[in-house]
C-alpha cells in the first residue's frame, strides 16, 4: 500500500490530504467516496511522519493471533473453493483489516507474481507473523495441499492464542492485587512517612533498622523517584531491544528462563508441545524425519531449547535412533520416551508423537489451570513482606518513645 498526496479545491483555497491507497485511482476513489471531497490531483508522498514512527516502533511486534487466525482461515477456505492463489491474496489486501497484515499480504503478492514462491515470499515477514505459519506453508506447498495445511495452522494458532488467554487471566488477580499493595505502599511512605520523620528527628531518637529502610525509601521516592522510574523504563527497554537484536544475548537469557521456578516450566512444556505436535503434522504428511526434525525444531521461540532439539537432527544424521536421540536431551520422561519408541518399533511414529504432544499439552493445560494456586503463596508473602515492613518501621519506634518516657517518668 502507498500513500497519496491528494489536492483539491474549496471555498476557492487549496486542500491536500494524505490517503493511504494502492493506485491514484483508488485514491481519488476514496477521496470523493470518503471524504466528499473532488480531487484535482494525486502523488505519491511520503507516509505522515505519526505513522512512520508508529511503524519504527512495531515493525518488528508479532501481529495479534486473532488477526491471522481470521486471515489464514479466509485463505484456507479460498483456496479450497478452488480460487487461486493470486485472486486470493488480492481479496486479502482489499478486506483484512490489520494494516501491518495487509503490508504483508501486499508484498507477498507482488513478489509471487515475481516468481518466488509462497514460502519465500512469507519467509521475509517471519518476525511479525512468526516461524508457524511459514512452516505451515511451506508443508502445504510440499505436500500439493496448501488448504489443509492452512486449516492445521488455524488449530494450532487458535490453540496458541487460547493457552495465552489462560496465561493472562491466571496472572490478572496478582497482578492487580500485588499492583494494588504497591501503590498503597509508596502513598504511605511518601504520605505517612515524612510526618513520622519529623517527629523522629525532633526527638533524636535511636531508629531501629525498619523504620530506616522506611526513611531510605522514602527520601529515594522524594529525591529520585523519576529518575528510579525512568532507569526502570530504560532498562525494560533495553533488555527487550537486546532480546531482538542480539543473537548471543537471546540464547542466554532463554536458557537462564528455563531454571526460573514456574515461568521456566511454562516456557519448556510450551515449546515441547509445539515440537511435537508441529513434528508429528509433518511426519503425517509423508515429510522425511530428517526434514521434519530441523523445521519442527526451527519453529521453537526458545533457542536455547532450539539448540538442543537440533542436535536430535545431528544425531539421526549419525545412526542412532529417535528414541535415544531424544533421551540425549534430558527433555523427555521415560513415558513419552517409551511411546516413541513404540512408534518406531511399530511403524506409526506420527500417531504416537501425536500421544506425545497431547501428554505435554495435558501437562501444559494443568500448570497453566492452576495458575493462580501457584502464584498465591508467593504474593501472600510478598504482601506479608511489605505489610510487616510498615508495622514495624512505624510501630517499633513507638513502642520505643512510650518505654522512654515511662522510664523518665
Amino acid at each position: 500500500m502507498k500513500f497519496y498526496k491528494v489536492s483539491s479545491r474549496k471555498n476557492g483555497r487549496k486542500v491536500d490530504i494524505v490517503i493511504k491507497a494502492s493506485t491514484a485511482e483508488q485514491a481519488f476513489d476514496i477521496a470523493k467516496n470518503k471524504y466528499k471531497i473532488k480531487p484535482v490531483s494525486a502523488k505519491e508522498a511520503d507516509p505522515p511522519f505519526y505513522l512512520k514512527f508508529y511503524n519504527d516502533m512495531t515493525k518488528d511486534k508479532q501481529i495479534r493471533y486473532d488477526d491471522l487466525i481470521a486471515a489464514f482461515k479466509q485463505m484456507s477456505f479460498m483456496l479450497n473453493a478452488g480460487i487461486s492463489i493470486h485472486a486470493t491474496l488480492e481479496d486479502l489486501i482489499k478486506y483484512t483489516e490489520n494494516e501491518r497484515l495487509v503490508a504483508v499480504f501486499d508484498k507477498v503478492f507482488t513478489d509471487v507474481n515475481s516468481g518466488r514462491t509462497l514460502t519465500e515470499a512469507f519467509m521475509d515477514h517471519k518476525l511479525v507473523i512468526g516461524g508457524l505459519p511459514i512452516s505451515m506453508i511451506s508443508l502445504g506447498e510440499k505436500t500439493g495441499n496448501l488448504s489443509e495445511s492452512l486449516n492445521m495452522l488455524v488449530a494450532s494458532l487458535e490453540e496458541l492464542r487460547n493457552n495465552r488467554a489462560k496465561f493472562k487471566k491466571a496472572m490478572r488477580y496478582p497482578i492487580i492485587v500485588v499492583s494494588a499493595m504497591a501503590i498503597a505502599f509508596v502513598a504511605l511512605c511518601l504520605l505517612v512517612i515524612p510526618q513520622f520523620k519529623s517527629i523522629f528527628a525532633e526527638l533524636g531518637a535511636d531508629l531501629p533498622l525498619p523504620t530506616k529502610i522506611l526513611i531510605g525509601i522514602e527520601e529515594l521516592m522524594s529525591n529520585y523517584g523519576v529518575v528510579v522510574a525512568l532507569a526502570i523504563a530504560a532498562t525494560i527497554i533495553f533488555i527487550k531491544n537486546r532480546y531482538k537484536r542480539s543473537e548471543s544475548f537471546k540464547y542466554k537469557w532463554d536458557e537462564y528462563i528455563l531454571k526460573v521456578k514456574l515461568i521456566g516450566r511454562i516456557v519448556f512444556l510450551s515449546n515441547i508441545n509445539q515440537y511435537t505436535t508441529v513434528l508429528s503434522l509433518l511426519l503425517k504428511a509423508g515429510i522425511s524425519l530428517e526434514e521434519g526434525l530441523e523445521s519442527s525444531s526451527m519453529l521453537l521461540a526458545n533457542d536455547y531449547m532450539k539448540e538442543r532439539f537440533l542436535s536430535v537432527n545431528r544425531a539421526i544424521k549419525r545412526g542412532v535412533t529417535l528414541t535415544e536421540a531424544l533421551n540425549e536431551t534430558k527433555y523427555f520422561d521415560p513415558m513419552s520416551l517409551q511411546m516413541v519408541n513404540t512408534g518406531e518399533q511399530s511403524g506409526e511414529l506420527d500417531k504416537m508423537l501425536g500421544s506425545v504432544a497431547e501428554y505435554y499439552k495435558i501437562k501444559y493445560d494443568y500448570i497453566l489451570d492452576n495458575l493462580s494456586a501457584y502464584i498465591e503463596p508467593i504474593m501472600t508473602f510478598f504482601i506479608a513482606c511489605l505489610v510487616l515492613l510498615l508495622a514495624l518501621g512505624i510501630f517499633l519506634p513507638m513502642w520505643g518513645l512510650g518505654a522512654a518516657a515511662k522510664g523518665g517518668g
